[in-house]
């Protein structure tokens, strides 16, 4: 049976197939572009399909950029950027191009539902993917949930894919002035008033925006709706805290600073002060709670590594006031320690012998939270990038 592929500006095919892909729904509009669920008949796998707009489709500098931003994805070729395949023309003269389907839909879909650390995880994720962006020249613009897409991983984190290149601009051309191009919401200051030129960070107050939208629900300063708010905003305004004033505030207040100078300078400098907090934060959650040692009789020597440090100081340190005492984050396991007390002659003493050192059960536990709580917090950052 013939049936009319539509898009969102009324254009059509003259089938439901788009070269040898079977369409079979939308998944997504824009200004410019349609985006299409197909259905590779070679390959039997599924694939979504970017369609020019037919308004647009006789705009050299718009059909430009649209090529452009497939050759750019295909050019990346990274795990955490959304790769194409194809690339081809209607016979009505749009352009069209084939990448890699999100089954998990975006993380516009989970503002609101995500657990503090599956945010966390999520932000240091989009930031190590905008690093790889800056890496190939490229600076996005246009960062925001929609265009971070999710694919389904049978019993791992979902896969997160950067998209939607279509405002991006190679980092050689961005130094001049630009046009605006972006969304209000999460779009930097020097954006919306084109005073200044853009370069990476730009790109680093979207992550701020980002991480803000997925910690909250919403983006740091919803009253800014449109290019002047954005232009015109008070330097001094800071976006509301997400954290009672602790360093995560503190970072996103300096993400979203009105001046790219206040700002991470790039993006892997971001991602590794989120790194440093998500993982302070988990081990400080369980630090909270007070771990009760009883006294050694003799205090062990410390362990000596390969590299010439004790092992006691090996592990990051956890902001003060939740850790006084390093021995009690020292890599030895409490029966190492024991084993390597100096011996004492074993006599039978006629009074009571004070309590030997040991740790209590509630200590012994508290340790154990503390391990697996850092462990998984390691282990969700490793899932999310490989």
């Amino acid at each position: 049976m013939r049936t009319e592929l539509m898009d969102a500006q009324g254009g059509a095919t003259d089938t439901g197939r788009i070269g040898r892909y079977a369409t079979r729904r939308v998944l997504g509009t824009g200004a410019f572009a349609t985006v299409w669920l197909g259905r590779d008949d070679e390959l039997d796998a599924w694939v979504a399909i970017k369609v020019l707009a037919d308004n647009w489709a006789h705009n050299a500098e718009v059909r430009g950029r649209f090529v452009e931003e497939a050759r750019t994805l295909r050019r990346i070729s990274d795990a955490r950027v959304i790769g194409v395949h194809d690339i081809g023309t209607l016979p009505d003269g749009r352009s069209y191009f084939v990448m890699d389907h999100a089954d998990g839909g975006t993380l516009a879909d989970r503002l609101g539902r995500l657990t503090r650390a599956e945010a966390l995880g999520y932000a240091v994720e989009v930031a190590q993917a905008v690093q790889v962006l800056h890496d190939h020249g490229v600076l996005h613009r246009d960062l925001k949930p929609s265009n971070l897409l999710l694919a389904k991983r049978a019993g791992r984190t979902d896969r997160l894919m950067v998209a939607d290149l279509g405002t991006a601009k190679a980092l050689a051309e961005a130094s001049g002035l630009t046009l605006s191009a972006g969304t209000p919401a999460y779009m930097a200051p020097e954006q919306a008033h084109g005073r200044w030129g853009l370069d990476q960070r730009a790109d680093v107050y979207g992550l701020g925006a980002v991480t803000h939208a997925l910690l909250t629900g919403h983006p740091p300063f919803p009253g800014e709706r449109d290019l002047a708010a954005v232009a015109f905003r008070d330097p001094a305004t800071r976006p509301e805290p997400v954290d009672g004033g602790g360093p995560l505030d503190e970072l996103l207040a300096s993400a979203l600073a009105f001046d790219p100078a206040d700002r991470p300078q790039d993006a892997q400098e971001y991602a590794d002060a989120l790194v440093r907090i998500a993982v302070a934060e988990a081990a400080g959650r369980i630090d909270d709670r007070p771990t009760q040692l009883i006294p050694r009789a003799v205090d062990p020597a410390p362990r000596t590594t390969a590299s010439g440090t004790t092992s006691g100081t090996t592990r990051p340190p956890v902001p003060p006031p939740r850790r006084t005492d390093e021995s009690a984050v020292s890599a030895r396991t409490p029966w190492e320690a024991r084993e390597e007390a100096a011996p004492v002659e074993p006599v039978r003493p006629s009074a009571p012998e004070p309590a030997r050192a040991r740790l209590s059960a509630g200590g012994l536990v508290s340790i154990a939270l503390l391990v697996f709580v850092v462990v998984a917090v390691a282990t969700w950052l490793l899932l999310a990038v490989f």
